[in-house]
């Protein structure tokens, strides 16, 4: 089994569910999955989402002015920015 990298998908927004059936369709429902690519290091999905979570919270520890001022600011937030780790790869 091997994987293959196919795109960086970017912000999925309201399109996630049309583009999940597309790569169903495509690749068969098993054979795709999310990763995050650092460097020549892949991660599965969850583990690059941790690795996103333990830098805002190592961040914050440090800057607790901006840290402050979203609790009193926001309801949610949201990383909506291009993500050039996140990438699709499908088994060949």
């Amino acid at each position: 089994m091997t994987w293959v990298t196919l795109e960086r998908p970017g912000y999925f927004g309201k399109k996630r569910d049309e583009l999940q059936r597309s790569w169903d369709q495509q690749f068969g429902a098993d054979n795709w999955r999310l990763a995050y690519r650092w460097g020549n290091l892949v991660v599965p999905r969850e583990m690059g989402l941790q690795i996103y979570e333990d830098g805002y919270y190592e961040y914050f520890k440090k800057d607790i002015p901006t840290l402050d001022w979203l609790i009193s600011t926001a309801s949610d937030v949201y990383d909506t920015a291009p993500r050039k780790h996140l990438i699709i790869i499908f088994m060949t």
